[in-house]
Parts: structure tokens; C-alpha cells; sequence
């Protein structure tokens, strides 16, 4: 039996178990993939947004100023990779004027700190490579960049390394509540796995992502929200782009040709950079597939904000999914229940489940949020138990991650003399030895499929995409996990390299 159970090992529900392992508690994580940060958390902007977007008195807003607050110190603890970049908000050739001056005002309401209006030669000695036909722009200071894969692996490591316990390929099928078989008086949650596991708690937390509502009609007759995915295209450009733009540039919207949706070109901690997204309403949650038109519509929206930017350095694309949600709310004139666009994050108790958790509709700025959002759900779990001692021993730093490639020389030297593992460079591109792989896999929370592997030490991740160092790194996770070759899984299961005649 559990305190507490989170469902999805994702951004959220890492940072959540990572908060609740701050208490004396059995805290469980159920996620339905072969590895955390499998869906929305690892396809997203991976930017660290200023707030001036949010509308003022939203949860948005005041989780968001929160995590600003803590995201340093969390960084540092994590051993994260945290930039503060800056960024722009530009006005093509006067067109998005009266926006920027909308998103200043709102910014100065929800106290975002710094922000300046730039006229043009401001704008170009910020960012010279921009276009000459930037007029206005709005600069935010505190605008950062992360990397999504490292900041959630590190939450649900740490998580771990304080108690909490990981459970992959746990995809939840149902929910109940009963009485606890120990103490016949406590009421409990029945969580049924697809691999016909059971695991009982006092408390559930729901979250799910993309399936978010899935979870919550389980359990509740309160079907209140549903979730509307919308899927996102990415560029990413080789390093050799890595210097075109150095604050993350954001385009107004063109009011008078809707096609000329703003694209972002935004640098990355790894030194790439990033393109896109596209956005598209769609009832797949799962078809992460790219399209030449898409794709095509962001190549031309960076070339419009950035007309020396470099295509031909494309080295690959992808799509993720934002988890929309339209909610249901009875209309006051009729009574009938209608649906509009949830205007807000759900982070809130169910109106009928008493210890349900709803954390759902965590699109732009979720990835921001993550730690503050973890912070009120902790209070609220500590509120529903009642009495709840603090984890005294709880110990908010992880174990530092070796990266052979920023390492002076005198000190990859010294670390080569310590473990040979270090001196056999597997990844070219990225610089990824042996013993970083080695390091990787048998952390808690480590790697167990190859995109594990890459999300944790970007083995692969560089100009040639893995043609010469995949084979290398499955050879090393089958002799050291003691798997066969030809079943080890790309992603999923089912997604086996080798596959037997």
C-alpha cells in the first residue's frame, strides 16, 4: 500500500514525486512507457518563459512567477543545465505593434522583471543576424532555455534517490475505491495496470498528459474537461547554426494573413538550434510524424525573422503534442452544457473523489510551472493526510553528471586515469564516451532503450543522427543490462531493432 500514486512520469509528475519525497511518505509513479519524459514533456519548446504571455490572476501566472523563483536553486541542486537567454517578442515591418505594447502592459501586471520595448537599432545590436525589417520588439530579460529530457529524468532520479519508486510500462486500464483490507476503515484507491498488476493508495494524482481525462472518467462521474490535443512541428539545426540568434526570438502574430503565424528560432543548452513550432488541432495524440508542409511553414517563418539563418544545416525535425483542454459549463441563458477552451491549468481536487488530484491542461508554460505547480499539489496532499512528518534525511542534490566534452583537458586526463571507460569516445559528434553511457544506465531512473540513452547523454544526437555510434551503444546496453541485442527497444515495446524471422 501507498501514500500516495502518481500517474505519468512526466515533467509534472516528476517534479510532484520529487516535492512529496521531501515528506515521510510511500510515494509510487506509474507511467505507461518504457521510460519517463516519453510524451508532451519531451517534445515542447524547451524554453523557460518570462510570464509576460500569461493573463494576470491565473493560476498560470502566479506559478509561473513562482517558479522563477526556485528554478536556479532546483537547477543547481539537479545538476541541470539552466541559461538565461533573454528573449524577443518582433514586429515585422510595423504589423504586431499594438501586441507588443498589449504583452508589455500585461507583463508590468504580473510583475515580470526588465522588460524593455526596442525600437531598431536596439533590436540589431541585440541580434544582428535579425531582419532589417524588425521595428519593435519586446526584450524579457528573464527568459531562459533547459533541456526537457534532463530536467525531468533529474526530478524523478532525485525523487528516487529519496524513496519514491518508479514502475515503467505500467499503463493504467482502471480505478476503484475500497476499503483497505489492512485496516477495514481507510478507503483506498484500486489502480489496475495493463500488465495485470494492482497497486493500492490513499492518494492519487493524476498526471497524464494527453490523457488526463482518460484517467479522471475513470474514477469520477465529474467529467468536466476533455482533453483537444494540438501538435507541434520542430526544426533542429546543426551547432554549426548555433550563434545566428542569441536571445530566444519570438514573432507577433500577422493579423492581417493568419498563414504568417510567428515562428520561434531559439538557441538550446546543447548549442543547436531550434525551430517552430506549427500548430494543429488534431484528435491523434500519438502520429508524431512530420510533414513537408508543415515543416516547409517554419523554414519560411525563421527565414522571414532571421534571413541568414542557414537551412541547409537542417540535421532533423519532430512533433510533440500540447495538451489543450476544452472544459463543459452549463450555459446560464439555456442551461445546456456547452464547450469552450479552458482558459486556466486544472490543478484541483475532484468535485466527487475525495484524494483525486487533476493536474491537467499543463500546456505553454508547463515546463516553467513544473516546480511550482509540484509545490501546491505537495500542499495539497499533505492537507488531505492530515498529519505528516517532513523526510529529514531528504536530500534535494543529485549525483553530478560527468560531460567528458566540457572538461578542460587536463581533466579529462585525470578522469581517463581514474576509469579507462572515459577514454573511449563512442559519439563522435557529441563527444559521448563509454563511461557517460555506463553512467547513464545505472543511475536510478536510468536508461533502458536507446531514446532513454540519448535523452540522457545525446548519443546520436549530433550531425550524423547515430549512423555510426548506434550499433556501439546497443552493444553496450545489452552486455550491460543483460539483454540480448535483438531485444532492446528503440522506444517502446515493440520497438525492437532486430527483429527474429
Amino acid at each position: 500500500m501507498y501514500d500516495v500514486c502518481i500517474i505519468g512520469a512526466g515533467v509534472v509528475g516528476s517534479f510532484v514525486a520529487r516535492e512529496l519525497s521531501k515528506y515521510k511518505l510511500k510515494v509510487l509513479i506509474l507511467e505507461k512507457n518504457s521510460d519517463v519524459c516519453s510524451e508532451v514533456s519531451k517534445a515542447n519548446s524547451a524554453i523557460f518563459h518570462s510570464g509576460y504571455n500569461n493573463k494576470p490572476n491565473t493560476i498560470k501566472a502566479k506559478y509561473c512567477n513562482r517558479s522563477h523563483e526556485i528554478i536556479e536553486q532546483i537547477c543547481s541542486d539537479l545538476d541541470v543545465e539552466y541559461k538565461k537567454t533573454g528573449s524577443l517578442l518582433v514586429s515585422l515591418n510595423d504589423l504586431g505593434r499594438d501586441s507588443i505594447y498589449e504583452k508589455y502592459k500585461n507583463g508590468i501586471k504580473n510583475k515580470v522583471p526588465g522588460m524593455k520595448i526596442l525600437e531598431k537599432k536596439e533590436i540589431l545590436d541585440l541580434e544582428p543576424n535579425i531582419s532589417d525589417q524588425a521595428t519593435l520588439a519586446l526584450y524579457a530579460p528573464t527568459t531562459g532555455i533547459v533541456n526537457p529530457f534532463e530536467m525531468t529524468v533529474a526530478a524523478c532520479e532525485n525523487a528516487m534517490e529519496n524513496g519514491a519508486i518508479l514502475k515503467l510500462n505500467c499503463e493504467v486500464t482502471g480505478i476503484s475505491k475500497q476499503k483497505s483490507n489492512e485496516s477495514g476503515s481507510e478507503d483506498l484507491f484500486e489502480i489496475r495496470c495493463k500488465n495485470n498488476n494492482k497497486y493500492f493508495s490513499k492518494i492519487l494524482i493524476n498526471c497524464a498528459g494527453l490523457y488526463t481525462d482518460k484517467i479522471n472518467n475513470m474514477i469520477s462521474n465529474d467529467k468536466f474537461f476533455e482533453v483537444a490535443p494540438k501538435k507541434g512541428e520542430y526544426i533542429v539545426l546543426d551547432k554549426l547554426e548555433g550563434e545566428i540568434v542569441n536571445n530566444v526570438i519570438f514573432m507577433t502574430k500577422d493579423k492581417e494573413d493568419k498563414k504568417k503565424r510567428g515562428v520561434i528560432v531559439s538557441p538550446t543548452t546543447s548549442g543547436n538550434i531550434l525551430l517552430g513550432p506549427s500548430a494543429e488541432d488534431t484528435k491523434e495524440n500519438d502520429s508524431t510524424f512530420t510533414t513537408e508542409k508543415k515543416l516547409k511553414f517554419i523554414q519560411n517563418g525563421a527565414k522571414r525573422v532571421c534571413p541568414n539563418i542557414n537551412l541547409d544545416n537542417v540535421i532533423t525535425s519532430f512533433a510533440g503534442f500540447r495538451p489543450n483542454v476544452n472544459v463543459f459549463v452549463k450555459n446560464k441563458d439555456t442551461g445546456e452544457i456547452e464547450k469552450e477552451k479552458a482558459k486556466d491549468f486544472i490543478v484541483e481536487q475532484s468535485s466527487d473523489v475525495a484524494g483525486f488530484i487533476n493536474v491537467a491542461g499543463i500546456k505553454s508554460p508547463g515546463l516553467t510551472c513544473a516546480p511550482a505547480i509540484a509545490e501546491d499539489v505537495a500542499k495539497m496532499v499533505v492537507e488531505i493526510l492530515g498529519k505528516v512528518e517532513k523526510n529529514e534525511s531528504f536530500n534535494p542534490k543529485r549525483k553530478k553528471v560527468i560531460k567528458f566534452k566540457n572538461l578542460d583537458e587536463a581533466s579529462r586526463n585525470e578522469l581517463i586515469k581514474s576509469n579507462k571507460s572515459y577514454g573511449n569516445i563512442i559519439c563522435n559528434c557529441e563527444l559521448i564516451t563509454e563511461g557517460e553511457i555506463l553512467d547513464a544506465i545505472h543511475r536510478k531512473c536510468g536508461a533502458t532503450t536507446l531514446d532513454g540513452l540519448k535523452r540522457r547523454t545525446r548519443i546520436g544526437m549530433g550531425r550524423c543522427q547515430g549512423n555510426f555510434c548506434t550499433l556501439k551503444a546497443l552493444e553496450i546496453m545489452s552486455r550491460e543490462l543483460d539483454i540480448p541485442i535483438e531485444k532492446l527497444q528503440k522506444s517502446n515495446q515493440g520497438s525492437e531493432f532486430f527483429m527474429e524471422e
